[in-house]
């Protein structure tokens, strides 16, 4: 005989007639009995730390934010209460009238009853839950899928599902284009393994994610698809510098997913519970109105998005850098003219095809063990990093000189600041974001000023003007100077 069905039997003892709960105050408490009579028609599980009810509705435990379903089936529930009650000879039965006192106690034993640690939802390594099932991943065969049953009495503990049905025939191809356009095509697939990690219920990859490009360049739109694709109750929006503040890392207590768009330009600060977040699954912090520190099980994934790298203090360690995955957004995004994918709203078939694309992509990682040597590569990090803090800057600091009188072809200064970039492992960027980029770096710079082409056959067209390559890198370019050759050093440019 089950938990719950040796409840129903003991409530019947009590006597439940004809849709009333029928009570012995002799026997027992009644605000007991209606406790009893709730959990048996309602699967129940109250979370300890946050002393919150949740109810089971088909595959997942919802939560009851403020108390508002529960007081609703109390209410139900007293309505239908008779307590006997003595007049003369006769014994009859009378409604039950509840004082807010009772109710507050009956709340209190169906808690005390039910109470479940955070640590103990969700606890399977290789299970994503959707809205018509599980999907569950085995290293032999892949996924299975696994039909929800709707009234399960002993549901398999989730507070995490996907508002996404699983349909193994359905396809993202527009999605998958709008991706294309804002990251390149060769870095959509690892777009996909980005959101495989974030649904992964552990940290083992210690990675953060930093979506950057300028504006109108589709950082909006992906984060877009990750609000669509994720829960919002699963996400927190904290902003970096922010989660070392006091109450502020409680915010992911239970979420999934912490993102927040436009991180300044300024200097990050404050930056000292970066790695624990990022590494550690067992997290403890302050909460507002309650006393002490509580302590969770961590799985909250970190992307954020920034018009460009922030600044990173100089003593930063090698920690910091070891646990970000950059993804440049530096693709025009032509295809939108409006603006409006930034927020347009995906079929759900198209959001069922990005889970199959997603479900691929959590196999690669698996297979990989990680997001790839790239990203394990301190050094390479930090030199993605610093080059695109401003895009421009470290060329120009190498291979250019500034100043009034100076001046540079637009086509061959676009053409060597890729090349440099390139040979940095960094994305090209766009003429628009090198414009901007220049004029930001320094004010003398020109925007692009046309030049007459018939006086130079040879001219793209237009020059900046406040800026030329330096003698040397002329020198290099005229040399054709290939790796293993000697060096700028090497050269007396006296002569």
């Amino acid at each position: 005989m089950t938990q719950n069905e040796a409840t129903i039997k003991e409530i019947k003892e009590i006597g439940l007639e004809n849709g009333h709960i029928i009570c012995d105050p002799e026997r027992e408490q009644i605000e007991l009995t209606i406790a009893k009579v709730i959990m048996s028609r309602y699967n129940i599980k109250t979370i300890r730390e946050f002393d919150m009810m949740c109810f089971y509705q088909t595959g997942v435990f919802v939560k009851d934010e403020n108390g508002t379903r529960i007081n609703e089936i109390l209410q139900d529930f007293i309505e239908m209460t008779l307590i006997p009650k003595k007049r003369g000879e006769d014994v009859i039965q009378v409604p039950y009238k509840s004082t807010i006192a009772n109710k507050n106690n009956i709340i209190n034993i169906i808690k005390a009853k039910t109470y479940v640690k955070l640590e103990e939802f969700d606890t399977k390594e290789n299970r994503i839950n959707v809205k018509n099932g599980h999907l569950h991943y085995f290293k032999d065969k892949g996924w299975s899928f696994f039909p929800h049953f709707e009234h399960d009495e002993t549901p398999y503990l989730s507070l995490i599902q996907l508002p996404i049905n699983y349909d193994p025939s359905a396809e993202n191809l527009m999605m998958d284009q709008v991706i294309a356009d804002i990251i390149g095509f060769n870095e959509v697939p690892f777009f996909y393994e980005m959101i495989a990690y974030i649904l992964m219920p552990n940290l083992k990859y210690s990675k953060a994610f930093l979506l950057y490009g300028p504006p109108g360049h589709g950082k909006t739109t992906l984060l877009n698809i990750l609000f669509q694709f994720i829960p919002g109750h699963l996400i927190s929006q904290v902003e970096l510098q922010n989660l070392s503040r006091r109450f502020q890392i409680a915010n992911l207590m239970g979420k999934i997913l912490n993102v927040f768009d436009d991180l300044p330009d300024g200097k990050l600060k404050r930056i000292y519970l970066f790695k624990r977040l990022v590494t550690n699954t067992q997290l403890e912090g302050e909460m507002k109105g309650i006393q002490g520190n509580v302590k969770w099980k961590s799985i909250c994934k970190l992307v954020f998005s920034a018009n460009r790298t922030p600044e990173v203090p100089e003593d930063v360690e090698d920690d910091f850098w070891r646990r970000w995955v950059l993804i440049q957004c530096y693709n025009d995004f032509k295809n939108d003219p409006d603006k409006s994918l930034k927020d347009r709203q995906w079929s759900e078939s198209e959001l069922s095809g990005l889970l199959n694309k997603v479900l691929e992509a959590w196999i690669r990682l698996e297979n990989r063990n990680g997001f790839g040597d790239k990203w394990e590569d301190i050094d390479k990090v930090r030199q993605i990093w610093n080059l695109d803090h401003n895009p421009v800057s470290h060329f120009v600091a190498e291979c250019c000189k500034i100043g009034a009188g100076e001046e540079v072809d637009y086509g061959e200064f676009f053409k060597h600041l890729n090349e440099f970039r390139e040979k940095k492992g960094a994305k090209e960027i766009s003429k628009q974001m090198m414009t901007r980029s220049l004029k930001k770096l320094n004010k003398e710079i020109s925007d692009p000023v046309k030049v007459n082409q018939l006086a130079n056959p040879h001219s793209s067209g237009k020059k900046f003007e406040g800026v030329d390559f330096t003698l040397a890198f002329k020198k290099e370019k005229e040399l054709g100077k290939k790796d293993g050759e000697m060096s700028l050093d090497d050269v007396d440019w006296s002569k």
